[in-house]
């Protein structure tokens, strides 16, 4: 008998709030803050406010990278 498997580890994300903290910014400014996120496979990523999630306009960027 012959077949193919398929094994998936999982990962528990790991996510590096050690940045994160109150923030106090002035409107009209650009605010970068990274925070290092892993795990297998990759986590989706969300940014909250209030429990709902922020959407992308002209005004916000969300950006994920590798």
């Amino acid at each position: 008998m012959k077949g193919f498997g398929r094994l998936c580890v999982t990962v528990k994300p790991k996510i590096d709030l050690s940045r994160i903290h109150d923030l106090l910014f002035r409107v009209g400014y650009t605010v970068n803050i990274p925070v290092p996120v892993s795990g297998w496979p990759a986590p989706t990523v969300t940014w909250q406010v209030n429990h709902k999630d922020i959407q992308q306009d002209e005004h916000i960027s969300i950006e994920v990278y590798d």
